[in-house]
């Protein structure tokens, strides 16, 4: 009997370490990527850390001990029809899973039920969301404003009453390149005195909002993925981070 128990340890040994070692990463990733507090739901790297509200989804980034990306009172994440963006509604967290790497995978709705899934992962210096829409639709991720703000390339010029290098009050909810005087592009916006830059990922029409009310991008029609990624630091770290 005790040379079955030896043989049976020595010949699955590894199997039982593998189990062993998937159950204990399950419940560190439940622990730090859904820590629940008040209904919230948490993530840290480093300096970096998410706080997700359900209901709405409100989305808020710190650096340190500061707020960076402040979360929209009215919701982070907007679902809508490309031809009426001003009736965008903000979606709500139904649900929270893991993908095959360990991210942490979460469902939303909306009142009207369109549906989103939003893959989210957090490294020190950089918070990615991907949102896979149920049906093709407009995406928007919205955060409170935020000022001064710098980028948007040529676009940071045209259609302005004056010249500034700061783009707050910049609204554009048809952004294309190669339009009129516009010949580099970048939706690229960095808010150096809060510590992030914004960024939708989108190589066809976008909307683009800096204003004092809210920061906003999105891709006006969704109809497989689209990626959001806020920049977490000091404008070195953000801008190394970018060039990676």
């Amino acid at each position: 009997m005790k040379f079955q128990i030896c043989y049976f340890l020595r010949t699955h040994y590894n199997a039982l370490m593998n189990s062993l070692l998937r159950i204990w990463l399950l419940l560190c990733l439940a622990s730090m990527a859904l820590g629940a507090t008040g209904g919230s739901l948490t993530f840290e790297a480093g300096l970096a850390k998410l706080s997700i509200e359900r209901a709405p989804m409100r989305i808020e980034a710190a650096y340190g001990a500061a707020v960076a990306a402040a979360a929209h009172p009215e919701g982070s994440l907007l679902l809508g029809d490309p031809d009426h963006l001003d009736h965008a509604e903000a979606a709500a967290v139904t649900s929270e899973s893991f993908d095959q790497h360990g991210n942490s995978v979460l469902s939303v709705a909306t009142a009207q039920g369109r549906t989103a899934r939003v893959t989210v992962t957090l490294t020190p210096n950089q918070a990615d969301f991907v949102v896979r829409p149920g049906t093709p639709m407009a995406v928007l991720l919205r955060f409170q404003g935020a000022a001064p703000g710098f980028g948007l390339a040529d676009h940071a010029v045209t259609g302005r009453a004056s010249f500034d290098t700061d783009v707050t009050g910049y609204v554009n909810d048809r952004y294309l390149s190669g339009e009129g005087l516009t010949r580099l592009v970048s939706n690229f916006v960095i808010y150096p005195k809060q510590h992030f830059a914004f960024l939708v990922w989108e190589p066809a029409m976008k909307i683009v909002r800096s204003t004092a009310a809210e920061s906003t991008q999105g891709s006006r029609l969704v109809e497989g993925e689209v990626r959001f990624t806020i920049f977490l630091g000091t404008p070195k770290e953000i801008y190394r981070q970018f060039l990676r």
